[in-house]
């Protein structure tokens, strides 16, 4: 098969961070390893070193980020620029699923390498939202005009996430986008549930009488916002909750947390019990304010049956398309009877997992990859 080698660009790993793009590189890891050489480059959240890290199914190289270090970044980036440029061969396919830090080795790219390029949200509405002081529109496009050149293909997770990049980006061209949802592999995922059974107890975690909120901690996915609510209206009372992930909000909810009942925090946790508490819950709870993608969380969780609270923002309306079991809410409007009134309704299908769109993910990964 063509195209044996692949390296791929995003911002963390799963080994740093859990969920988000993380996840999506996880899954794809899972499927192209086998008869692949994989090389992963992202940042180091853990210290400000180069670390390369031989793992079963890839090679990780992280590289400091400059703001944290930046004699450190530029004296790492020379030994792995040297390094990304000696790993590259004829038959690589070079997939970036952020700007940085493959920013910085772009120009390094071989120009006959296929290249894609992944966009999971859109950036300029995620990073001006919480900031008091605006990105340069012209800056931000300017770069990703830069880190998109040349791409074979330009890959969307959602028809939202799309839309909303064409209008904030002025550096997309008709001929190269697509729309391809890549991020949740159903058949590992329900593998992985059936291994996280034998390694945790369901009455460890209140036999599973708990909504789920498994969010990135920050302003944008409205966490914050909505166990205020919780607490304002006192629905903590009668209705319990975990709180699970990590993020500039993450001491102020751990806060709010430790000293209300049944607000229980557990902060950053591993993606095997974080899969092992989506599946004893009673449901999650997604309370997004803006630039929700797609939401991986979400479509394993219907993939669970498991009931999805949201606020129907974003790629929210196509991950959860159909499905019976999940709920709409508004922030400000919520009350105990919301919680308590739910009832699960079955699929069509009693026997089957519903595998909507995803029929499957190999194929669909390999039509990509050796598609010209």
């Amino acid at each position: 098969m063509d195209n044996k080698q692949i390296i791929f660009f995003n911002s963390a790993s799963s080994l740093d961070l859990i969920g988000g793009s993380q996840r999506s590189i996880d899954y794809l890891l899972s499927n192209l390893f086998f008869n692949r050489k994989i090389f992963y480059i992202c940042w180091n959240f853990s210290n400000d070193k180069i670390s390369i890290i031989k793992l079963k199914k890839f090679t990780l190289l992280r590289i400091p980020h400059p703001k944290k270090n930046l004699i450190q970044f530029i004296r790492s980036y020379i030994k792995l620029a040297k390094i990304y440029k000696m790993i590259q061969k004829n038959d690589s396919i070079i997939w970036s699923h952020s700007p940085l830090p493959f920013f910085f080795f772009k120009w390094l790219n071989n120009k006959n390498h296929k290249y894609f390029y992944s966009v999971h949200g859109p950036l300029l509405t995620e990073i001006n939202y919480f900031r008091e002081k605006k990105v340069n529109n012209y800056f931000l496009n300017s770069i990703y005009k830069y880190v998109t050149k040349d791409a074979s293909k330009i890959i969307f997770n959602s028809f939202y996430t799309l839309k909303t990049s064409l209008n904030e980006s002025n550096f997309l061209h008709d001929e190269n986008l697509i729309v391809k949802e890549l991020l949740v592999d159903e058949k590992l995922f329900l593998k992985e549930i059936n291994l996280c059974k034998k390694k945790y107890k369901k009455k460890d975690y209140n036999n599973g009488n708990f909504f789920l909120i498994p969010r990135r901690l920050v302003k944008r996915t409205g966490v914050k916002i909505f166990i205020t609510e919780l607490v304002k209206k006192k629905i903590y009372n009668n209705v319990r909750f975990y709180i699970t992930g990590e993020g500039d909000d993450y001491h102020d909810i751990q806060k709010i947390c430790s000293s209300t009942k049944n607000l229980i925090f557990l902060g950053k946790i591993n993606q095997n019990l974080l899969s092992y508490l989506i599946y004893i819950s009673k449901g999650i709870v997604i309370p997004s304010i803006e630039a929700e993608g797609y939401c991986i969380v979400a479509k394993e969780a219907r993939l669970l049956n498991k009931f999805v609270l949201h606020t129907n923002q974003g790629g929210l309306k196509e991950s959860l398309a159909g499905y019976p079991n999940q709920k709409i809410f508004k922030l400000g409007s919520l009350s105990t009877s919301f919680f308590k009134n739910l009832k699960r309704k079955k699929f069509l299908n009693k026997n089957k997992v519903q595998f909507e769109k995803n029929k499957s993910f190999n194929l669909k990964l390999l039509n990509l990859l050796n598609d010209n």
